[in-house]
């Protein structure tokens, strides 16, 4: 079980020529809907070759693949060509204040466009402007931005800026790239971070000649790296031991330890889920609770009904909407528990009072008047 991956809204500016007329450039802009840059764009490509295929017109239309631009519509930014080219050039200042930010603001924009600007700033004097360097470069999704990146990866390199291009290569890689040797050795550097980006990289680039190099870290002392290992192996290793593995974590004494299986929690199912989760709720330590409720607001169980209204405080009254949504989706069976809830606040009771209401109409439309009476008559005077 994985949680749904987040939609984030891209621009996508495809130039083409037409077989027609050769000399003359033309462009069509699309606003797609996905959960990343690569995907925004093989989106807006399925969408200019579907066009391509409907229109009858003899002539051809061939994209120029090196004019396309991809960035992230985000407020408080540039949302033009010409805006975004502007940030870019604040990068050939001096001031490292004014390259800090620019490159923050480029990575979350994810425009492709400015690497030639970003890629100097590797060899900066300054650790973290070269580490963010990298990081934006991963962000932007050049792929021929990796051989470069590769390059940085040494062994007195900063274990910052390792554990940072590893994030990107993960990012840029494609099958067949010399990577694989680079993660494998980065598997086994003493800086935890290192490790545990590698991990990561090893998940996103599914690569077999290291997935089994894994199976040593769940016996890491770093909790990061042993989650990952966790969340890597889950689909092709023993699901009993790292079941094991991850109960044990849940009941560690060090609580980053806790956390981190309840951020595993989110990804994988194991038997006595719920009930683990749970466990985590109840952890005093402010990162468990926060990461066991991530877990929890992930199920969609008729259990989880109660402990998302036990477990509610001021922090969490944001996923009201998303618990409504999911308990509406359950509907009718949900009538009974959600009855029982004792609110405990005016917002609660509103909210509550909204989902019985949305229930009492779906018991309407599913079973008709006769299922509306009874769970009006269960709702004010308790069971007929």
């Amino acid at each position: 079980m994985v949680p749904p991956r987040p939609l984030f809204t891209y621009r996508v500016i495809v130039p083409y020529s037409e077989s027609a007329n050769l000399q003359k450039r033309f462009k069509i802009e699309y606003t797609i809907e996905a959960p990343d840059r690569e995907t925004a764009l093989q989106k807006a490509e399925r969408e200019f070759f579907a066009y391509t295929q409907y229109n009858s017109a003899s002539w051809v239309r061939v994209i120029e693949r090196e004019g396309i631009r991809v960035w992230k519509i985000l407020p408080d930014l540039p949302q033009t060509p010409q805006t975004i080219d502007e940030l870019a050039a604040r990068l050939r200042s001096d001031d490292e204040d004014i390259l800090y930010n620019t490159l923050l603001s480029l990575g979350a924009l994810e425009d492709a466009t400015a690497s030639a600007l970003v890629t100097p700033l590797l060899r900066h004097p300054n650790p973290d402007i070269r580490t963010l360097a990298a990081e934006t470069l991963g962000k932007m999704g050049d792929p021929s931005n990796l051989p470069l990146l590769l390059s940085h990866y040494t062994n007195e390199a900063p274990a910052t800026l390792k554990a940072t291009i590893l994030t990107a290569i993960s990012r840029l890689a494609r099958p067949g790239d010399p990577v694989s040797d680079i993660i494998a050795a980065a598997l086994g550097d003493k800086d935890p971070r290192v490790r545990a980006n590698a991990v990561e990289a090893v998940e996103r680039l599914r690569l077999p000649t290291t997935t089994r190099m894994l199976a040593p870290l769940l016996e890491d002392e770093d909790n990061r790296v042993r989650a990952n290992v966790l969340k890597a192996l889950w689909d092709t290793h023993d699901r009993a031991k790292l079941a094991a593995t991850l109960r044990e974590m849940a009941t560690h004494p060090s609580h980053w330890m806790r956390a981190s299986a309840a951020f595993v929690l989110r990804h994988v199912r194991i038997d006595q889920h719920l009930k683990l989760v749970q466990t985590l709720l109840e952890d005093r330590i402010p990162e468990v609770h926060a990461n066991a409720w991530k877990a929890l607001l992930v199920l969609e169980e008729l259990d989880c009904i109660p402990l998302w209204f036990e477990h509610l405080n001021p922090l969490h009254v944001a996923d009201l909407p998303l618990i409504q949504a999911k308990i509406e989706k359950m509907g009718p069976p949900a009538f009974e528990r959600v009855l029982a809830v004792k609110p405990r606040s005016r917002e609660e009771y509103r909210q509550v009072q909204g989902i019985l209401d949305a229930l009492e109409q779906q018991a309407w439309q599913q079973q008709g008047w006769l299922g509306w009476l009874k769970a009006k008559h269960r709702r004010f005077f308790g069971r007929p």
